[in-house]
């Protein structure tokens, strides 16, 4: 029997061995357009008849007046093949850089959100997507990663995104769409040249081809390449990034700077992939190089990245959401419960014989408040007043934490700083009722 991995000829059996090739397959959801593509996939799906729920998702990006007649299409469609269909609505900016990459997101963001553990989402991209794909991302100067262009199956969402058609061309898709009568629909878009894409399609592949008959087979088959440079650099960079982690689970810049300019440049790239999800910029990895990793030790910078802020502390690289500027006002304290604020909870545990003295609490004269500059402790235990300042340094609490931290006051008098300290003179002791205080910071969780 002929290998499933070198099937290409549009079939049932091409879907049916590609979802084999998944794995475990709780129901399969097909992005469905109503162009020649999807409904060839869609068919072809129906026909393999799937021992799993198939459903068909159409996502209205709402950019032109015919969007609702392609929803009755795509409705009659589907009742005619007895799929059910999903109708999902987005909404696309129009005055960014590329409607066509926020109508990607807001298409993608839909179709996650109907993931099922272990579903399978199946999209109609071709041959010719693909090595058009490539080519897009070589005009964007895009890396090795780019240059693979899509996967046939990887993770999306709590399940798996497949393209079952990635190695048929268009050209046979809409053979197959003539042999079978398959009513389809034309998106007015990919016969606009304003888009990338469609400029591609129309005006340069063709002429490519003209030169170069095979070029779409070769433009895949350059990306395959690339996939396989890719997977070892992937490799490399999961290999250095667990010798770069310190025992505190950041990143050490000074095992970085130990490595070779190229590998150290690959194990920042994947590891700020890998915490935030998004492909960094080039900008980016090369900003964090040459200006944290080359600071001096006790310099506290920062690299803004979209919504991610990349700083070095003592030696070491730290990765957090953008932070908010605004912190809570002081407030009243009267009641042993946790206090939530926009940017985390102050949690409470009652105990006996330690923490904070519940009675101070109790006589109502207690706020929450946060550090303004100048604040003074004496720790539980110690001899000394010091500086809060001097504490958290001690304690090696990033400066950008410190203001972020709820501190208990009386009056002017700091008597205890959440997660950390309790003045002395406030500490519950013997037998006395008190309350251990924790912090838990929302926003710099990614």
């Amino acid at each position: 029997m002929r290998d499933s991995r070198l099937r290409t000829e549009l079939s049932p059996q091409l879907v049916r061995e590609r979802l084999s090739d998944v794995g475990t397959c709780a129901g399969v959801l097909i992005a469905y357009s109503g162009g020649p593509d999807s409904t060839a996939l869609l068919h072809c799906s129906v026909q393999a008849q799937l021992d799993v729920s198939l459903t068909a998702v159409h996502v209205d990006h709402q950019l032109h007046t015919e969007s609702a007649d392609w929803v009755r299409h795509c409705k009659a469609q589907c009742d005619a093949f007895g799929v059910e269909l999903l109708v999902r609505k987005v909404c696309v900016g129009t005055a960014g850089v590329s409607v066509e990459a926020d109508a990607r997101r807001a298409r993608y963001a839909a179709l996650r959100e109907l993931m099922e553990p272990c579903a399978v989402l199946l999209t109609a991209h071709t041959l010719d997507d693909q090595a058009e794909t490539v080519l897009l991302q070589l005009f964007r100067g895009a890396g090795v990663d780019g240059l693979a262009a899509m996967p046939r199956c990887a993770q999306f969402g709590a399940g798996s995104h497949l393209r079952p058609l990635l190695g048929v061309t268009r050209a046979e898709v809409n053979e197959y769409v003539v042999r079978k009568g398959l009513k389809t629909l034309l998106d007015p878009a990919n016969t606009d040249d304003r888009f990338d894409r469609s400029y591609l399609r129309r005006e340069v592949m063709p002429r490519l081809a003209s030169r170069w008959p095979g070029i779409v087979k070769t433009l895949s088959r350059a990306s395959g390449h690339q996939a396989d440079a890719s997977a070892l650099l992937r490799t490399q960079a999961q290999h250095d990034l667990v010798a770069v982690r310190t025992a505190r689970g950041r990143v050490s810049a000074t095992a970085l700077l130990s490595l070779e300019p190229q590998r150290r440049i690959n194990v920042l790239r994947f590891w700020l992939r890998a915490e935030t999800k998004f492909v960094p910029p080039s900008w980016v990895v090369h900003r964090v190089e040459a200006e944290l990793l080359g600071a001096r030790g006790d310099a506290v910078l920062m690299v803004q990245w979209a919504e991610f802020e990349v700083r070095r502390y003592r030696a070491e690289l730290h990765l957090t959401p953008r932070l908010s500027d605004t912190v809570a006002a002081e407030q009243p304290w009267q009641v042993p419960e946790s206090v939530e604020f926009a940017h985390g909870r102050m949690c409470i545990e009652p105990t006996v014989g330690a923490g904070l003295r519940l009675s101070d609490l109790q006589q109502g004269t207690l706020t929450i408040g946060f550090r303004v500059g100048g604040e003074r402790l004496r720790p539980a235990g110690s001899a000394h007043t010091r500086r809060l300042k001097s504490l958290f340094q001690e304690a090696a609490v990033e400066p950008w934490r410190r203001s972020r931290i709820p501190l208990i006051l009386n009056g002017k008098e700091l008597v205890a700083v959440a997660g950390h300290w309790v003045a002395e003179s406030h500490r519950a002791v013997e037998d006395e009722p008190g309350l251990v205080l924790s912090f838990e910071d929302f926003e710099l969780d990614l």
